[in-house]
């Protein structure tokens, strides 16, 4: 990432509770290898959710996993560079896939697309 990368991580599993290994293991993992760079939840107004389509509550809820936590959307910057994204209880990911797998609405399905539209401008971007 220092060179110039970009990667994005979706926890499917929802947001840190009993038995979900993959935000601790993110966390602890992502430490290790950028040490210096701290994860930081993104507020409302960054504009990853306004350069192409418009998200002024910030990521939206696409499959919920957690009814008490609202999604969040976490980064991690390099070289003032946005670098790392971590999707926390959205599960933006599931809206991309055959919407046949997990059955949801046609408009959760198109405002993840969206999402993903602006993530993947953003990252081309800036």
């Amino acid at each position: 990432m220092p060179g110039g990368g970009w990667s994005l991580l979706v926890n499917d599993n929802g947001p840190a509770r009993s038995g979900n290994s993959i935000d601790a293991a993110f966390r602890r993992e992502i430490a290790r290898v950028l040490p210096d760079h701290p994860l930081i939840e993104l507020p409302k107004d960054h504009p990853v959710f306004s350069c192409y389509f418009q998200f002024p509550d910030g990521i939206p809820q696409i499959h919920r996993h957690d009814e008490e936590q609202p999604p969040r959307l976490f980064g991690i910057y390099v070289r003032g560079r946005l670098a790392v994204l971590y999707d926390w209880n959205s599960d933006i990911g599931n809206g991309w896939e055959d919407p046949q797998v997990h059955k949801d609405p046609e408009e959760k399905r198109q405002e993840a697309l969206r999402m993903g539209t602006n993530l993947l401008m953003y990252a081309l971007l800036q």
